[in-house]
């Protein structure tokens, strides 16, 4: 008799109609559920949330939808438009909420469990701070997208289980919405990106076209200036036959690898290749790597704006082997996207000059230079004569630098004795014209008649190295007419 009385009691109290409150929650959600099946998504969530709106209007009440990636929330204005802010949850919320009943997640209940789960306040404050009364995720494929905010407001009663399960049926149907949104979104982060690179790399390009200039006679001029010093004493066999190879280099406008001796003048020979070129009007770029990234980035990244700066001209890139091997790969790539300016498909704009220290082969065998970029260059490589490769040079480069060390110091032109001549002659140059410079400067400063002597070389700290006994023959032959 005691269990019928209370099966009697019990499902009376089951049977009882939902609440006004309960029934409008109800009605709301279930309304915002079917809205959410429109085609366009912004439309639909804008629909579901006008919907939840309606249980409370009042501006306390908004609802909200979270989105998890890119951080963003959407509610609908007084005016019923779709509302889209930047935001981020803490991934905490997450979490616990993906581990409670329908995936929804009740501030009361959290407030119960924070005494003994101190881990859960961080969640708590973040709710009360936004006057939450629950969450409930939205799943795609069992990974939290983002999840439904319903507002306290007015609420007094806790959330029944009857409408857990209408909020977990409309994060279902959220759910396809939600990740086309979020894939929307993330498209258009990723192209809001890719222009700002783009516009980046434009003010980058305007930026440098206006340090090199576009008056082209200006231009040729400092590129003359700059080729000089490789032409200025080219009487040697081997400095004539370096300038020869490196015009038809230059002829057939498919770039150089210039393997040049330490210390010599890599510019003034990178600027004779370009004046020779087809390309003598267009710029003629220097990229140094050793000057940081933003010459990393003007020639590997996917723009390549010192590539396009050059384009029509020609970019000469020193310090190759000192860009990363990753970057090297990527500058490869922007080496074959250029484009080719005659039928054969051979002469690629701009023309890119290499400058190395070793030839290509064994810059690749030692690992310091990508066979990606190296390949580019391989039929095109000119090794430059060293100086002491080059003694008949040695009398005109002297007196040359002596001219313009002379007019440095303020006194008049300087010349050089037959002894202090024949100490050059001697000497091996292994630091080549840099060291040629240094030596000659130093004695200029000190020079007290109107030529440099033996003993000024001497005062200036210069001494000769001895000559090793392998050289060759017709060298030492070379030498010792030069002597007489």
């Amino acid at each position: 008799m005691a269990l019928a009385i209370a099966i009697g009691l019990l499902g009376h109290v089951l049977a009882r109609p939902l609440g006004p409150e309960q029934s409008r929650w109800i009605s709301a959600i279930e309304e915002a559920t079917r809205k959410a099946l429109q085609p366009e998504p912004r439309a639909a969530l804008r629909a579901a949330l006008a919907e939840l709106a309606r249980i409370d209007p009042s501006p306390r009440g908004r609802p909200e939808i979270w989105q998890r990636q890119p951080g963003e929330v959407l509610s609908v204005d007084v005016a019923g438009y779709l509302s889209v802010d930047g935001g981020a949850a803490p991934e905490r919320l997450y979490e616990v909420a993906l581990h409670e009943p329908e995936r929804t997640l009740r501030t009361d209940v959290l407030r119960t469990l924070e005494v003994r789960r101190p881990d859960l306040r961080e969640v708590l404050a973040w709710l009360d701070a936004r006057d939450a009364f629950c969450v409930t995720l939205v799943l795609d494929e069992d990974e939290p997208i983002g999840f439904v905010l319903l507002r306290q407001a007015d609420r007094r009663i806790p959330l029944t289980l009857e409408e857990a399960r209408a909020l977990a049926v409309l994060a279902d149907r959220l759910s396809s919405v939600l990740s086309v949104t979020a894939a929307l979104a993330r498209a258009r982060t990723r192209e809001l990106e890719a222009q700002h690179r783009a516009e980046a790399a434009e003010a980058e390009c305007r930026r440098l076209a206006g340090v090199v200039g576009n008056d082209t006679g200006k231009l040729r001029a400092l590129v003359e200036k700059l080729a000089a010093p490789a032409r200025r004493a080219a009487y040697s066999a081997a400095a004539r036959g370096a300038l020869e190879h490196v015009e038809k280099l230059a002829e057939r406008g498919r770039g150089a690898a210039l393997v040049v001796p330490p210390g010599s003048d890599a510019l003034a020979w990178a600027a004779h290749l370009h004046l020779r070129s087809a390309y003598a009007s267009g710029a003629l770029v220097i990229a140094d790597v050793l000057g940081g990234t933003d010459v990393h980035a003007g020639l590997c990244e996917e723009e390549a704006p010192l590539l396009r700066l050059a384009e029509g001209g020609t970019l000469v890139v020193l310090a190759i082997t000192a860009l990363p091997r990753e970057m090297q790969e990527r500058f490869a790539i922007n080496l074959a996207r250029r484009r080719t300016r005659d039928p054969e498909g051979t002469m690629y704009s701009p023309v890119v000059v290499l400058v190395v220290a070793e030839p290509l082969a064994a810059t690749v065998a030692n690992g310091r230079l990508a066979s990606s970029v190296a390949r580019w260059f391989v039929d095109s490589e000119a090794v430059l004569p060293a100086l002491r490769d080059r003694p008949e040079d040695l009398r005109a480069l002297a007196l040359d630098t002596l001219a313009r060390k002379s007019v440095e110091l303020g006194r008049d032109l300087l010349g050089i004795e037959p002894s202090a001549l024949r100490m050059l002659i001697e000497h091996p140059w292994p630091h080549n014209e840099l060291e040629l410079e240094s030596v000659l400067g130093r004695a200029a400063a000190l020079a007290q008649g109107p030529a440099v002597t033996a003993s000024d070389l001497e005062r200036s700290g210069f001494v000769p190295i001895e000559e090793p006994l392998e050289e060759s023959l017709p060298a030492r032959r070379r030498r010792a007419s030069l002597r007489r």
